[in-house]
């Protein structure tokens, strides 16, 4: 029995109809902390990072044509190799619900713009105050060796993540996604 015969489902039409679906911008509700969704209606926020799961021991571009910002080879720590992709793709659709007090929550939209990996602790000060760190806000000397906002967003990061795993200290490995906005900021 051929592989036609055995797979009549499995034909290029069906191929590149799995593969449109997959692509197919999708919708995301960010889940993000008070102080980074206050930042955004500020307009003081333009991306927002995600630890990887599972965190790699290491990451490399994909190189069979796929877009390597989106997509990286995986190697888990104590596990077999396999690849790791991010859950959000360039002109997926994000919402960030905003409830103030009994109000029925307002949404604002973003379009993901571009999406990199790398590790926590190596954002710059201008990335931190694009994730909506205040730099100017006294964070009590979380690390004299860092700039102010950096330092900011190591307390803000240790502060949103309870996983040992993601803490500043253990760097972790972080999908990197910048947004703009597809809707007007409420103010």
């Amino acid at each position: 029995m051929s592989y036609d015969e055995q797979y009549p489902e499995d034909t290029e039409e069906s191929y590149y109809a799995e593969m449109d679906a997959a692509l197919k911008p999708k919708t995301h509700t960010l889940a993000l902390p008070e102080w980074q969704v206050q930042a955004i209606l500020e307009d003081h926020c333009t991306r927002f990072s995600v630890p990887m799961e599972p965190q790699p021991a290491e990451i490399a571009p994909f190189q069979d044509g796929l877009p390597t910002e989106a997509y990286y080879g995986n190697w888990p720590k104590g596990g077999e190799a396999r690849d790791l992709i991010c859950s959000y793709a360039i002109g997926d659709r994000l919402v960030v619900r905003i409830r103030e007090g009994d109000k029925r929550p307002e949404e604002i939209f973003f379009t993901v713009t571009s999406i990199s990996a790398g590790r926590v602790q190596d954002v710059t000060d201008a990335q931190a105050i694009a994730e909506g760190v205040d730099p100017h806000q006294d964070v009590g000397g979380f690390d004299p060796e860092l700039p102010l906002a950096s330092e900011a967003h190591a307390e803000q990061w240790d502060a949103d993540h309870d996983n040992p795993e993601h803490k500043w200290s253990a760097n972790p490995w972080v999908w990197i996604c910048e947004f703009e906005k597809a809707s007007p900021c409420l103010k």
